[in-house]
This record gives structure tokens, sequence and C-alpha cells, in this order.
């Protein structure tokens, strides 16, 4: 719930710094919470916008919070900031202010209420920026006390509180915290990864190649290494853009490309991350590449669809069933498949030779004769072959058939004999009455 601005940044700053009376205290070596901005490093040209998140982890009962965050006029303009959904959980929410300067910017946000605070990780803010020129900017938490002097105090411009107890009076403590800030650098371009694999599709135990030749840096840079993560739990880093990997088990797999390069990172990314040339996470949020892989099982059987002909039936009536199958290995495959209704299998058809990608589809007959009424399941079952590891998807269901009792022959001719019968009394009881009359 959004106050308006100066109203609101007025109201907090008197409620957490002159009633409560937060002390300041120095940043704990043990730190128990963590501020960040994420991601940490930016890449944006002049004329775009973008979003960072202030974030939080550690949180023990954070019950209000503030964050003053700067950045270079210069290259940065503020645009606005909005309340993450970590501390608006609380029972009755919370209440916030901000005020914006040319380099800086004064949020934050307070439990309404006297409750226990959020614990954990979450995100507490969102923050948007439009990059006004070329250049770097660190976002920067301010956390230096700053003196308020009608109050004869000082202030963290950056602080955690926690409420201890939920129960009046309050009981609020500072909790210790790290920041890490965020840096803007649009003076180098991250390079791209961008990779192609074959053979299409990948098999089990088959050698595949990766080829990152189209990865790219822009000149004179050049890329160094390239980072692979297959997916399978296994990783590689190497200096050339091919690199062969095989896969021993199936199944779908993601594989991640990271692309490094040569670039001296800027002063003001050598500061923040106390690097000479471009840190990790530079590569890892704007050079990475991801490919979703599905491996080939050398051996796997499915049923893939189970259709009725009828979903009611009388005792003794005959219901059609169609059963589709594929073989989603790379063998030619021979195996049986079974049809069931409730518990009880019916009949058993094989399936010879059924080569690789390719599927058949079966009839059964299932005759109701003997079965009692009821509801009855209808299910198909394929064989497992051997060496078949995925055999989730040999067993499908489809529909319920109901069984009912014979319908009784109404008894035609013994209605019409009657009716014949007692026409006749009727006649002859007539002819006797007149003959005495």
């Amino acid at each position: 719930m959004m106050l308006p601005k100066k109203m609101l940044f007025i109201v907090l700053l008197t409620i957490l710094a002159a009633t409560i009376q937060i002390p300041v205290k120095p940043v704990s070596s043990a730190a128990v919470a963590r501020l960040a901005i994420e991601p940490a490093i930016i890449y944006r040209g002049p004329g775009e916008s973008f979003q960072v998140n202030v974030t939080i982890t550690g949180a023990k009962f954070l019950y209000a919070w503030q964050a003053n965050v700067s950045f270079d006029p210069d290259i940065l303009e503020f645009v606005n900031v909005t309340e993450g959904d970590f501390l608006a959980r609380q029972p009755e929410g919370t209440f916030g202010a901000q005020k914006a300067k040319a380099s800086s910017v004064l949020f934050g946000w307070s439990t309404k209420g006297v409750y226990v605070g959020e614990s954990g990780s979450g995100i507490l803010a969102t923050l948007e920026f439009q990059v006004q020129a070329e250049g770097e900017s660190v976002l920067k938490f301010e956390t230096e006390p700053v003196y308020i002097p009608d109050k004869d105090t000082y202030i963290d411009p950056t602080f955690l509180t926690a409420q201890n107890s939920p129960n009046p009076p309050p009981d609020f403590d500072d909790l210790d915290f790290t920041a890490q800030n965020g840096v803007l650098v649009n003076t180098l371009a991250p390079p791209v990864a961008d990779f192609t694999y074959s053979p299409t599709p990948p098999e089990i135990n088959q050698s595949v190649t990766f080829d990152a030749s189209a990865s790219y840096a822009e000149a004179p840079l050049e890329i160094i290494e390239y980072h692979w993560d297959f997916g399978d739990g296994t990783n590689a880093t190497v200096d050339v853009p091919t690199i062969n990997h095989t896969f021993t088990t199936g199944g779908a797999f993601t594989v991640s490309l990271t692309v490094v390069d040569d670039a001296i990172a800027p002063p003001k990314v050598q500061s923040e991350f106390n690097t000479t040339y471009m840190p990790w996470v530079w590569y890892e949020s704007l050079s990475t590449q991801t490919e979703p892989i599905g491996i080939a099982f050398a051996h796997d059987i499915a049923v893939t669809n189970v259709a009725l002909s009828t979903t009611s039936v009388t005792i003794g009536g005959t219901v059609s069933i169609s059963v589709t199958v594929v073989n989603d290995g790379n063998e030619t495959e021979d195996f049986d498949v079974t049809v069931y209704y409730g518990t009880h299998g019916d009949s058993t058809q094989q399936v010879a030779s059924l080569t690789a990608g390719s599927e058949t589809t079966l009839t059964f007959s299932w005759d109701t004769t003997g079965v009692a009424e009821g509801d009855y399941q209808i299910s198909a079952r394929a064989s497992t072959v051997e060496g078949e590891v995925d055999t989730q998807d040999n067993y499908r269901i489809d529909g319920t058939v109901t069984v009912e009792a014979t319908t009784q022959e109404f008894p035609t001719l013994l209605v019409v004999g009657g009716v014949i019968g007692v026409i006749i009394v009727v006649a002859v009881v007539y002819v006797f009455m007149r003959r005495r009359g």
C-alpha cells in the first residue's frame, strides 16, 4: 500500500527513528542477513531501462526496513520503486515511503500492527532506472550514519529492524547485515554464447559433439574459456569451441554454455568485485545459453492411446478396445500387450519386430458374457522389454465401461393369448345371456 511520498517518508522516519530510537550499530562480521542488488551486474545501453531487485537472505523476524541507494546521475535516472512481496505478507500488510533525489533514492516499508516479522529470504523492493549515457554506475547501499539535527540523533540510511516479541510493548532490535551493491556497465559488451550439437536426436552411449564456434566477443576481445554444464552432473571447462560428451542414461537434460572473454574490468567493477578481469557473475548472467536435449532410451516401449467403442454394454455384449503402442527406443522390439477390465486381464496380443520410432494399433474384443454388473476401468499394459528403464509409460488407463444386466423381453405371446381368451369368454357370455332373454 503506497501513501503520499512526502507524508509517508516523514511518518516512517518519525516512527522508526524517533519513537523506536533505533541505535546505530556496526555491521557484524557474523552477519545474520544479507542485502543485495540483483542482478549484481547489469548491461544496458543509453535510452534503455532496467529493473533490479533489492533482495534479502537470512532475515530473522524482519519488522521494518529502509534503504538508501545512490547512483551516478550522469549515467542513470531513477524511475520508480515498488515493494516486493517479502514483508508485505504480514497480517495487516505494510506502509512505506520514498524520497528521490538526483543521485539517490531513500525508500522503506514497515509492518502495520504488532506482529513478529518475516524470516527467510525474498524480494524487498524492485527499482527501475533509465540509462542516460555510456559509462558505469554503482547502485550502492549507503550505510554511513546520518545526523538528524532536530532530533539530535543519528539514523542509519540503510537498516533492518526486527520485532522480537509479538506482544506489546514492542521489543525492537537491529539486524546486522552485509550489503552487496550492483553495478551498471555499458562500456564493455559481454560475449555471446551460442552452440549446436549433433547428431540429433542423441542416443544413449553415443558421442555427442557440441560446437560453440558461433559464440563471439567484440573485437579486440577474444573468448578464452568455454564452460559446459551437461545437465547430467558433469561439467567441463575448455579453451576450444568444440567438445564431445556421452550421455549414459536416457531422458531430458539441460545443457548450458557460458563463455568468458579476456576483458579487463572498468574501475568501478574492479572496486566492487575486487578483480582485475570481469567477474564470473557478468558472464553467468549475460553470456550463457541453455538448451534442453532429449536423450533417447535404447529400449523404451510406451502405450500412447486406449480407445473404447462404447462406455455402456449389457451382459453378453462385446466392447471393441483399440490400443496404440510406440517404440520410443533405438532397437527393434518384440513384446506383449494385455488389456484389463478393472483388475482382470482379458486378453493378450503379441507385437513382433516393432522398429525404432514406429507405432502400431491393436484391436481387442471384450466379451462380457459372465461378467458381473458394475463399472469397469479399462487399461492396457505393454510388457517390459529387456534393458528398459522408463517403464511408467508402459501402462495407460482410458475410460470406464458400465456393464448392465440383460434386458427382460416382454411376454408378448402370453399377453396376446390372454386377451383373446377374455374376448372369447365375453362373447360366450353375451350369446348365452341373449338366448335366456
